[in-house]
């Protein structure tokens, strides 16, 4: 060894290192709060997080940039971080299409963002040469956060330093030299990137950023948006990797949202409900949704087979299997009881129905006035002794009962009143009776305790209608009259 390698190794490198004992370390780490939620589970203070996926990244980024500067939270996911300004470097987009997300559509008032909000362009031409442009733009980044006191900045998108197609190295600099500033300065930094290669399988993984996948290595969080059913507005949160928190929301419990402009001005996602991987990989707007989901249990449970769930819900019958895999809709709360109506006045409205009736017949039905003015009057007492008698003649309806099927058929022609094409009477022979708001209905069956299980009633429009009861849910449809 020589002598000047001797004085290399004894040279004091004690600014390099910073040396305690593990159990010092753990009871220094315990005394210090638990990180807050920027992005629920996917992003908490002061990590580096890197977000990728093939469409809605920008999107995404602005809307978790909104999140943390107005203190309120993306859907169900959890933002327990304190409303703070965040720096937002946009090397995506230019000032007019970010303008034009954010304007409404009817050429409304625009979506208002909290002055916490700050969106930083640079120059297109703006890449990273090896170290010394990594440590460049680093020194420029740390100057930003600095003379504006944030603490949060969104870089979208890294991939636009860089100075070819394939190569990563000013990337992988400068995602070091992030992780330099978030310890200097307590940063939490999120970092968007492309895609780089085709899907490897159905499910997202980070072997989908190619080459880039080595940024991952430099991140504390990673999390991806999937493209549900490879069309339509429906997309999907995955998370894949964290050092600082459990990953939940993986391929067994993913987030789906939908893209829209949310209150008519604001592009972005609006919470769907959780769904396995493989369901949004099919497509939420394909078959997979929250009523199809409801139906097939029910179908399930009336024991019908898969192939006809899939023919009913018009959807595959690998689809029936995978909404069967999922967790059961929760059973919906039985309506309400109606208040009773005391007993007296139940009765008073059967009078009232049952005078309106008496009343009617009496009006209408039974007007002896009617019955002999057909416009030729006026008639002798000896025209009305003579109507009277042909009138008798018909004989009274009671005594058609002991006519035949056929009989009445080969009379039919016959009878002024018999018309075939007179439409059907589904309440016809039915029990009738008085339900508890005082409404006339006619009762087809009824349950083991005596309840109408089927029955039909007429709407104030003079609609017929049938309803069915099971269990706590009544089913309605128009009656059949036809």
């Amino acid at each position: 060894m020589t002598e000047t390698q001797e004085t290399t190794l004894t040279d004091d490198h004690s600014e390099l290192f910073t040396i305690k004992p593990a159990n010092q370390w753990r009871e220094e780490a315990a005394g210090t709060p638990a990180p807050a939620y920027l992005f629920d589970e996917f992003w908490l203070e002061g990590e580096v997080a890197l977000l990728f996926g093939r469409t809605g990244k920008t999107t995404l980024a602005v809307q978790i940039a909104d999140s943390i500067a107005t203190g309120n939270a993306v859907g169900p996911l959890r933002m327990t971080a304190k409303a703070q300004k965040v720096i937002f470097l946009d090397l995506n987009l230019t000032a007019k299409q970010f303008a034009t997300r954010y304007t409404a559509d009817s050429g409304g008032e625009g979506h208002v963002f909290s002055p916490n909000f700050q969106r930083v362009e640079m120059p297109e031409a703006t890449v990273i040469q090896g170290a010394r442009g990594a440590r460049k733009m680093a020194r420029a980044l740390e100057w930003l956060v600095s003379s504006t006191g944030a603490r949060v900045l969104v870089i979208d998108n890294i991939t636009c330093f860089r100075r070819s197609s394939h190569g990563t190295i000013g990337e992988v600099l400068l995602m070091r030299e992030l992780n330099r500033l978030k310890r200097k300065h307590r940063l939490s930094i999120l970092v968007v990137a492309n895609n780089e290669m085709p899907r490897f399988s159905d499910e997202i993984s980070v072997r989908d950023l190619g080459a880039s996948a080595i940024l991952a290595n430099f991140a504390d969080s990673v999390f991806a948006i999937g493209l549900s059913g490879g069309q339509g507005p429906y997309r999907y949160f995955k998370h894949l990797r964290s050092r600082g928190a459990d990953v939940t929301f993986d391929a067994d419990q993913t987030i789906s949202f939908r893209l829209n402009k949310i209150n008519g001005n604001f592009l972005g996602f609006t919470f769907e409900d959780f769904f396995e991987e493989s369901c949004n990989i099919d497509g939420l707007g394909d078959g997979m949704d929250k009523a199809n989901l409801k139906r097939a249990f029910e179908l399930h449970d009336e024991g019908r087979t898969i192939r006809n769930i899939a023919d009913e819900l018009f959807i595959s019958k690998s689809k029936v299997h995978r909404l069967l895999k999922m967790e059961r809709p929760p059973a919906p709360k039985p309506p309400e009881p109606a208040p009773a109506m005391p007993a007296n006045n139940v009765h008073k409205a059967k009078a009232e129905m049952d005078e309106w009736d008496q009343q009617r017949i009496e009006d209408d039905e039974f007007d002896d006035s009617d019955r002999y003015n057909d416009g030729a009057g006026p008639y002798t007492p000896a025209d009305i002794a003579r109507f009277d008698s042909e009138f008798e003649d018909y004989g009274d309806a009671d005594e058609t009962d002991d006519i035949s099927l056929d009989e009445e058929d080969s009379h039919s022609e016959s009878i002024p009143w018999a018309d075939k094409n007179t439409p059907k009477c589904p309440t016809a022979g039915l029990e009738r009776e008085i339900n508890e708001l005082g409404k006339e209905i006619f009762v087809e069956r009824r349950d083991g305790s005596g309840k109408p299980a089927i029955w039909y009633i007429r709407s104030g429009q003079g609609i017929l209608y049938r309803k069915k009861r099971v269990g706590s849910i009544v089913y309605t449809d128009k009656a059949d009259t036809s």
